[in-house]
């Protein structure tokens, strides 16, 4: 149960505390199944990707069964981004504490100093129940799509027949176009929120309200297409079928301090191509309303960007679409288009992922007509 250096303990599996008496409940809304299948990349775009891209589209998932719960957890702790402490051991089960976080902590060698010292910040008491939803998701819009989101979907589905009223814990961090997006489309009012400070404080939180991850190593969870779903039918979309059917979201030298700095030099070159010889309308997803953001992405047949997160927004298009990235981060955006059953093309290659750069013309003329000009395929079953 308890693992890790004498630096650090941590709960690796919050079931045997369960086992052992510990007050914690687990609300069980979907059962443990594997991910779906990834599509094929787009034919002919294959010899333009990351080396490791075709295989990991072509191969059979043969992930970790996992199922999606929410937690309610008695005395927990809250430090930093969001870290979780009951009883001074530190929570690191895979299904609340992502990889990359874990990795990012230094988890295996007994944890960071940063870790450490926001562990002995002062701490500061909340009584109300609260769901926990500070974390990376907080200041990089891509990881509000994939985890912050979805922790809020997903306890809200947990506890909406129990009548339980929680709030919502943030950090002092989030920026406005956040608050803007929890309060005036998920309902989200100033008085349902509790901000800390993580650089100044912990919070300890009588009731902890904690959902696991959607989003695992090798893909989502199925459940995640409901509670998109029903997030859609909760939001007030303009009509998606008004926008152009090829969007190419540009960054315009668009740069967001708590991401990798990525500009690509000839942005303004790769636009003008596509939009001459396949129609694609250049958009600036930042200068739209959330709203508008996603009936733009549901009513494109095909979507094209610098890898990131507008691209991201392709979690509510629809089945069957098409998504051209040019670059490729991580695997995030396979595993978006896995549970949407949309087709994914990455010029990955040669295009990096942060600094300044420039993209061979002729290359990306020929990677888009090979995207354009495949006449497109029915999704299998399972689409959402």
């Amino acid at each position: 149960m308890a693992t890790g250096h004498s630096s650090l303990e941590t709960i690796s599996d919050l079931s045997e505390l369960i086992a052992a008496g510990a007050p914690i409940m687990r609300r069980e809304l979907a059962p443990p199944v594997g991910q779906w299948q990834r599509l094929p990349l787009i034919p002919g775009t294959e010899a333009f990707s990351n080396h490791w891209l075709p295989d990991y589209h072509a191969r059979d998932c043969a992930w970790i069964r996992h199922s999606v719960a929410c937690y309610s957890l008695l005395g927990a702790r809250v430090s930093g981004t969001g870290q979780i402490w009951l009883n001074d051991r530190l929570v690191t089960s895979p299904e609340i504490m992502p990889p990359y976080i874990a990795d990012g902590l230094d988890i295996a060698a007994g944890g960071s100093a940063r870790l450490h010292a926001e562990a002995s910040l002062p701490v500061r008491s909340v009584e109300t129940p609260c769901l926990v939803a500070v974390g990376h998701g907080s200041r990089v819009y891509g990881h509000f799509l994939v985890e912050m989101l979805f922790r809020i979907l997903t306890a809200r589905a947990a506890f909406s027949a129990t009548g339980l009223r929680f709030q919502y814990l943030l950090s002092t961090e989030s920026p406005p176009w956040l608050l803007e997006i929890l309060e005036r489309y998920l309902a989200i009012g100033r008085d349902q929120m509790v901000f800390f400070n993580p650089a100044q404080e912990q919070v300890a939180l009588r009731h902890a309200i904690v959902p696991t991850l959607l989003l695992r190593p090798g893909g989502f969870h199925p459940f995640a297409n409901t509670l998109i779903e029903r997030c859609l039918r909760d939001l007030d979309l303009p009509d998606a079928s008004a926008g152009p059917a090829r969007v190419f979201a540009v960054r315009q030298r668009f740069y967001n301090p708590a991401a990798p700095n990525r500009i690509c030099l000839n942005e303004d070159r790769l636009a003008a191509i596509a939009a001459q010889r396949h129609g694609f309308v250049p958009i600036s997803m930042e200068t739209l309303s959330w709203p508008d953001q996603i009936a733009l992405f549901r009513g494109a047949e095909t979507m094209l960007g610098l890898a990131g997160s507008a691209l991201h927004t392709a979690i509510f298009a629809k089945p069957g679409s098409r998504l051209a990235s040019l670059g490729a981060m991580n695997s995030v955006q396979s595993d978006i288009g896995a549970l949407r059953r949309q087709y994914n093309a990455i010029l990955g290659d040669d295009v990096p992922v942060d600094g300044e750069f420039l993209i061979d013309e002729d290359r990306f003329t020929t990677f888009l007509d090979a995207v354009c000009s495949w006449p497109g395929a029915r999704p299998p079953p399972g689409q959402p």
